[in-house]
């Protein structure tokens, strides 16, 4: 005849093989959050693009919490290094991060660093930008409020220039934002009232030297 305390004894067996699966699992995060902040701050640009391709799957494997707090919150130091790749590289990878950090913070880590970037002088960056952005509409993890506010229009103002980014402003939507640009530009790249203040700033700094 069965035991009475058959049932107490596997109920046991199983507690303690479900703690002993989560003390395995949080030791192996914690030798996987080392390893990856080790090569998220290696000085060489070839270890950070390497690295940057196995950013989605460390995201899945973190979670959405630990991975910004692991990942996030030292990926971004990656813009401030002018190497154009690498920067390329940074937005072509962001797409997979963002599946798995959620809205809240692709709202408030991700998107700010895109738009900054949009203005990168490398035509390269501001075009994986604009890719990544569209990618990102695509898959849904842009609200639609957030989508609007993020239009403007690329635009290459002379043959064998760097393009401009135009955007709306305080009462002045797209297209007014876009003719005024046409048609202060004068033959030149830049739309005169920033042409004029760019040589008049450095006019002044010669004077002051």
């Amino acid at each position: 005849m069965p035991s009475a305390n058959a049932g107490t004894e596997d109920d046991g067996a199983g507690l303690f093989a479900l703690d002993a699966y989560d003390a395995t699992r949080l030791e192996l995060i914690e030798q996987f959050e080392g390893q990856t902040k080790i090569f998220l701050v290696d000085p060489d640009n070839s270890v950070r693009r390497a690295f940057l391709s196995s950013v989605t799957s460390l995201c899945v494997f973190f979670g959405e919490s630990k991975a910004s707090e692991v990942i996030l919150s030292h990926l971004n130091t990656y813009l401030n290094d002018p190497d154009w790749i690498l920067k390329c590289a940074f937005f072509k990878t962001i797409i997979g991060v963002a599946v798995y950090i959620g809205g809240a913070s692709l709202e408030e880590f991700i998107l700010p660093l895109m738009l900054q970037a949009l203005s990168d002088p490398q035509e390269s960056v501001v075009e994986q930008v604009l890719r990544s952005l569209a990618n990102m509409a695509e898959l849904g993890l842009l609200q639609r409020a957030k989508t609007w506010e993020l239009i403007g229009e690329v635009l290459r103002s002379k043959d064998r220039v760097l393009p401009l980014f135009v955007s709306p402003g305080h009462r002045c939507d797209q297209a007014t934002a876009t003719r005024l640009t046409l048609a202060c530009l004068r033959g030149y790249k830049l739309p005169e009232p920033t042409r004029l203040a760019d040589h008049w700033a450095e006019a002044f700094k010669v004077e002051v030297r």
